[in-house]
């Protein structure tokens, strides 16, 4: 059945998305909004050199966008759309239904709806996060009338958090922040994310605030969100972003690059090629990669990065975001395996300094340069790290073994530096 949904970038109309045959779609550009040269495109995927994007057989990057704006989780889809009554293999019924507030600034369907906030008391929230933790997505998201989608196999939801109070967003009012319970049979789970955001930060990475919230008798870590942007006034503007899946037109269950998704290389060409800046978001990205390495950061796919789409053709790496180690988890060396391979290794134990000179060598960053940045992060990350955890709400064995678990190993790159 053919179907047009009108999509709009910060309450801007961009464009519309068809449903054609065969489940595919197909995305127009509106000319008014080509034609001011101040605008950038809704992905790097459909370039607003022309005007219409079109799914074919071979290639569907119209719903593989579509898609990476909704939860993977097949499961949380599936409740969403017997909740909304539409199918669930449908990206455009599911986004026209729950699309007003994605990641990023697009929205589906004609945002008119009135901004409101709804207070939250802490047993509301425990309740909520609690819901979220168990699997309750669609009742707690039902009782939302301003519908969110946000990205991500890990159940979360989106509020606003102003001077030390929650609230829920009515209406076209925009999110400000995520909270995510923890992940099931995983101890300490955001402390140990919101640990391995604060090192990273301590490692000169860009990262997001974050902390740990205790609501009740429920844990989640509260990540601010990097695509919003709060005036003096309290309105809250959405900025656009779309992660390297999307920007490369990769479905969102392409993200890992084992199953045919973009690796460091691929990821490395697209900054090198596409940023206002890419000497600063090459050596970003590079040092996000040893980072990720270090602290055996094994989830770092390629829907874990994104760009930022600013004005016109302005565009930067994002912070970095979903970070968690698995050093207390996985205990044995070959089960900690990366999402992206470095110079063709995935074991993070088998990975060497010259492995990472490689890969730099393959977007044009001199060697030298490569293992200076190396150098750096080995030598300051264990004390960084010591640091960092003196500064975390409570004391974990997790988070002790995170920073056992790197100082070991950066003190093994130092030693193959040296050698």
């Amino acid at each position: 059945m053919k179907q047009t949904v009108d999509l709009f970038l910060n309450g801007i109309p961009v464009g519309a998305v068809t449903r054609l045959r065969a489940g595919r779609f197909e995305f127009e550009y509106a000319a008014s909004y080509r034609a001011d040269e101040t605008n950038h495109p809704l992905s790097l995927s459909m370039p607003m050199t022309a005007a219409v994007h079109r799914d074919s057989r071979g290639e569907s990057i119209v719903r593989n966008f579509m898609a990476g704006l909704l939860p993977d989780d097949r499961e949380v889809l599936r409740r969403y759309a017997v909740h909304f009554d539409v199918p669930d293999n449908d990206p455009l019924a599911v986004l026209e239904a729950i699309g007003g507030d994605c990641p990023g600034a697009v929205s589906f369907g004609v945002p008119d709806r009135e901004r409101d906030l709804k207070p939250l008391n802490d047993p509301a929230l425990a309740e909520l996060i609690a819901g979220l933790r168990r699997g309750r997505t669609p009742e707690i998201f039902g009782r939302n009338p301003g519908y969110f989608s946000l990205a991500g196999a890990q159940p979360k939801t989106a509020l606003v958090y102003r001077d030390g109070q929650w609230y829920m967003p009515l209406g076209d009012e925009p999110s400000t922040h995520i909270v995510k319970p923890a992940m099931r049979d995983l101890e300490d789970q955001p402390l140990n994310e919101h640990f391995c955001l604060q090192l990273a930060r301590e490692a000169g990475l860009a990262t997001p605030d974050s902390w740990v919230e205790q609501a009740g008798s429920e844990q989640a870590i509260v990540v601010e969100r990097f695509d919003r942007l709060a005036d003096d006034g309290f309105d809250t503007l959405r900025i656009h972003i779309e992660d390297m899946c999307q920007a490369l037109g990769y479905a969102p269950n392409q993200k890992y690059e084992d199953e045919g998704g973009p690796g460091i290389r691929a990821i490395g060409e697209l900054l090198r090629d596409n940023a206002t800046d890419p000497a600063t978001d090459l050596e970003q990205f590079m040092r996000a990669v040893m980072f990720n390495v270090i602290v055996c950061g094994t989830d770092a796919h390629a829907k874990n990065y994104s760009i930022w789409h600013v004005a016109g053709p302005e565009l930067a790496l994002t912070p970095l975001y979903d970070i968690n180690s698995v050093y207390p988890y996985f205990l044995q060396r070959k089960e900690r395996k990366l999402a992206m391979a470095v110079r063709g290794k995935k074991i993070q134990y088998d990975i060497r300094p010259e492995h990472f000179e490689a890969e730099g060598n393959a977007l044009g960053l001199p060697a030298e340069r490569v293992r200076k940045w190396l150098h750096e992060m080995a030598e300051q990350l264990p004390q960084q790290a010591r640091i960092t955890r003196d500064q975390m709400p409570y004391e974990s064995p997790v988070i002790d073994q995170i920073v056992d678990g790197m100082t070991a190993y950066a003190k093994r790159l130092l030693g193959q530096l040296r050698r």
